[in-house]
Parts: C-alpha cells; sequence; structure tokens
C-alpha cells in the first residue's frame, strides 16, 4: 500500500507539472505576434531657405514648437500641445479612403486629407488577428502654416518610415 501511495503522488506531481506547462506554452505568442503590428502615417517638418546672394535652397528639418491634431471627426486630441516636435505619427481610417486632420501648428491651423487606398487585410494569426496597410493616393491641405506637402513614401505599413514632409 505504501508503494501505490508514493506512485500515485508521482503521478499526480507529474500530470500536474504537466498541464502547467502546457498552459504556460499556449499561452505564448507567436513569431508573427511580436512583429510590429501598428500601421501608422509618418509626417515629418522641414523648412526651405534660400541664400539670396547663391540662389541655393536649402533644406532643414523644422522643430515645432508647440503642436495639436486631432482627426476631424473626433473629439479627442492624437498630440495636444506637445512640444519641440519634428515629426508625427498618425493612424489612417480603415474602411474610409479618407482620414482628414486638424493640426494647429503654434497659433496657425491647417487641415490635412489624405486620400488613401486600403489594402486587404493582412492576417498574421488567430491570436494576433490581422492588419490594414494603406496607400497614398493625394494628399491636399490649407495653406496658413503648411506651404507644402511631398510625398515620400506612399506605401503605409508596419515599417518606421516617413511618408509625408511637410514644409513650412
Amino acid at each position: 500500500m505504501f508503494h501505490f501511495k508514493y506512485y500515485l503522488k508521482t503521478i499526480l506531481i507529474t500530470l500536474l507539472f504537466i498541464s502547467l506547462q502546457m498552459g504556460f506554452t499556449s499561452c505564448n505568442t507567436d513569431e508573427e505576434c511580436r512583429k510590429e503590428k501598428k500601421v501608422n502615417l509618418q509626417l515629418a517638418f522641414f523648412t526651405k531657405t534660400v541664400n539670396e546672394t547663391t540662389k541655393v535652397t536649402t533644406t532643414t528639418a523644422l522643430n515645432i514648437d508647440s503642436i495639436w491634431v486631432k482627426a476631424l471627426d473626433r473629439d479627442s486630441f492624437i498630440y495636444k500641445n506637445k512640444k519641440n516636435i519634428k515629426t508625427i505619427v498618425l493612424p489612417l481610417k480603415k474602411f474610409e479612403n479618407q482620414s482628414d486632420f486638424i493640426i494647429r501648428f503654434n497659433s496657425k491651423t491647417d487641415t490635412i486629407s489624405i486620400f488613401h487606398t486600403n489594402n486587404e487585410n493582412y492576417f498574421l494569426s488567430l491570436e494576433c488577428g490581422c492588419i490594414v496597410t494603406h496607400k497614398i493616393n493625394e494628399v491636399v491641405s490649407t495653406n496658413h502654416y503648411i506651404k507644402s506637402i511631398q510625398i515620400t513614401n506612399t506605401e503605409i505599413n508596419t515599417t518606421n518610415a516617413t511618408h509625408l514632409q511637410i514644409y513650412n
């Protein structure tokens, strides 16, 4: 009888250990879940200056003193009085082909409209879900602070790249 209890106790401990191992391994995410899943538009700010004597145009990165950004159809701010900023990232709509943002640079406000194509959902896995990538077709804005916008990368996916350059 003594050996039976010892044998039973060993089996129960082994089963408990195996079930705990299975529980921990089932919670692990696969390699796809570890990859970047955020798909955002990245904007960088620049200024152009012309040397009057040489007539050479120089482009330099611009540090924005204070910026406020919100989507046109939302009440909450994406950036609220963010200081000393050179780039911002903005989410595009997944189910519509136009995303509009109101951006206040210090005391001047502009509206930017991004016309984009939403690519098919990229399926990662059952645990991780899917992501939607975009392609920029056109960008228009008001010109209170913004002088021009240049599209530098039309494909918006999970890579960290600048898509639009905004010039003052």
